[in-house]
């Protein structure tokens, strides 16, 4: 009903700022409220279009190493030629220049919304809402880096369905203690020069409840059929009858493992989170029965802690096979009880309040892989 308002700001330097920090492209985009509806229908033709049409393998215009030809009519090079850096050409046969300027670009919501619903977009399943949510990305071209800083005040997550509305649990993800701080919070850093991959997650105090049959519809919302695979056709050189068929991934497969042999890319990834509560709901014998007015009662099952959580995986570049991982798990005041209603009214203790650490590392070696397990209550 309300028009969205989006104010954009792009700053553009001289060609002559003095440092490369200076040159930079600064793009500051702020949005207002925004409300979107998406079926299911809608999802598989985004999914679509950017695997059949943007993310298409073949520009069919132009090969990539196109360069201009350094030999005479008569095919001989000129030992003149021999030592002048090699040209790029653009589909428009011009010659390539490329000035390479980093860029900074922050975005800024006051809050997007996103309802998931069916086909008929009448009947809604899920709706998502991050309030106050900030995105700052930043491309450096000549590092080859990449770096994005992610920040949400709040994200809630509510049960849409009809067959919910009598239910007590219907916010599925909401932040249990508002003292003012940021419920989530991301970190992520890339290199290809190194080939390392840095994700860093910080949550606040949410409370997240987890119902099975509400799950079951969210995976069949994003499940969808694969896309009919593009085939390339290739005659053999010397006969008239034979011609081999190969799948273009198959073929940029090889091509990829042949490039990146014996690169290894490391992966890591970081998690901590304050004291949050993870719930179970118990749906009984049947989803009717949960659906009533007696789910006052409804029992649950609550995980309730802070956690910090780190993970290393180096894998083949080529491949993509894993060669090793360590994985570290810290609990701090970790408990499980059983409680009823939206309130947790009448708790019953199922583990005390513990401390604990676990660790798991693999490492494989000639078609070998060595496990080792660990587990420390403090």
């Amino acid at each position: 009903e309300n028009p969205i308002q989006m104010m954009i700001d792009v700053k553009l330097a001289p060609l002559n700022a003095p440092t490369v920090d200076d040159l930079a492209t600064r793009v500051a985009i702020s949005i207002s409220r925004a409300e979107f509806i998406l079926t299911n229908y809608h999802y598989a033709q985004v999914m679509k279009t950017l695997e059949l049409n943007i993310g298409e393998i073949d520009s069919f215009l132009r090969d990539e190493d196109t360069h201009v030809s350094l030999s005479e009519p008569d095919g001989k090079v000129h030992r003149s030629k021999m030592n002048m850096p090699l040209l790029t050409l653009t589909h428009g046969g011009v010659e390539e220049n490329i000035i390479k300027k980093r860029m900074y670009i922050t975005l800024k919501f006051k809050a997007l919304c996103l309802d998931l619903c069916n086909e008929t977009g009448v009947e809604p399943i899920l709706s998502l809402a991050a309030v106050k949510t900030t995105i700052q990305i930043k491309l450096f071209p000549d590092t080859e880096t990449t770096e994005a800083d992610v920040t949400m005040h709040d994200l809630v997550v509510e049960d849409r369905r009809l067959v919910a509305m009598n239910r007590y649990f219907k916010k599925l993800i909401r932040q249990v203690v508002s003292d003012g701080t940021d419920v989530f919070k991301l970190k992520y850093f890339q290199s290809k020069k190194d080939n390392t991959l840095n994700v860093d997650f910080e949550l606040g105090s949410p409370q997240v409840v987890f119902i099975p049959d509400l799950a079951a519809e969210a995976i069949a919302f994003f499940k969808r059929d694969s896309p009919p695979t593009t085939i390339q056709v290739s005659i053999d050189e010397g006969s008239s009858n034979s011609f081999g068929i190969h799948t273009l991934e198959q073929v940029s497969s090889k091509a990829y493992q042949e490039e990146f042999k014996g690169e290894t890319k490391t992966t890591t990834c970081t998690l901590k989170t304050a004291d949050c509560r993870l719930v179970f709901i118990d749906m009984g014998t049947s989803t009717s029965s949960y659906s009533s007015s007696s789910s006052k009662s409804t029992e649950s099952f609550i995980f309730q802690g802070n956690t910090e959580a780190k993970a290393q995986f180096v894998s083949d570049l080529s491949s993509g096979v894993m060669l090793k991982s360590n994985v570290e798990i810290h609990g701090e005041r970790l408990e499980i009880y059983t409680a009823e209603g939206e309130n947790s009214l009448q708790p019953v203790q199922v583990l005390n309040p513990i401390r604990f650490s676990a660790f798991l590392s693999t490492n494989t070696k000639k078609n070998q892989q060595l496990v080792d397990l660990s587990f420390v209550t403090l």
